[in-house]
């Protein structure tokens, strides 16, 4: 009787560590999971944050170079007034000396 007694006790034992050790490796397979996401998660966040930087310094170089493009036909644009002024200047003097002559 108390062999048997003992026998069950042995096999409670042994089912119980078996259980307790099935859950922790379950539960190690469960954090490994979640670690795995919650990386991919961290990954995933600072890829949005590196693309939304790139789109800032894009936008703010494609902004700059479009300054620079105004003020570049702005400049031109004074070139020809000066140019053309030089020009009805020269004409102007001509005038005078054609008249003087």
């Amino acid at each position: 009787m108390q062999d048997q007694k003992k026998q069950l006790r042995n096999a409670r034992k042994l089912r119980v560590t078996w259980i307790k050790e099935y859950d922790i490796t379950q539960f190690k397979k469960h954090v490994l999971n979640h670690e795995e996401k919650a990386i991919a998660r961290n990954i995933e966040a600072h890829e949005r944050k590196i693309a939304a930087c790139l789109k800032k310094t894009n936008e703010q170089l494609a902004k700059e170079q479009s300054m620079a493009l105004a003020e570049k036909r702005k400049l031109e644009e004074k070139q020809a007034a000066d140019l053309k002024r030089v020009e009805d200047m020269k004409a102007e003097e001509k005038e005078k000396e054609e008249i003087h002559v």
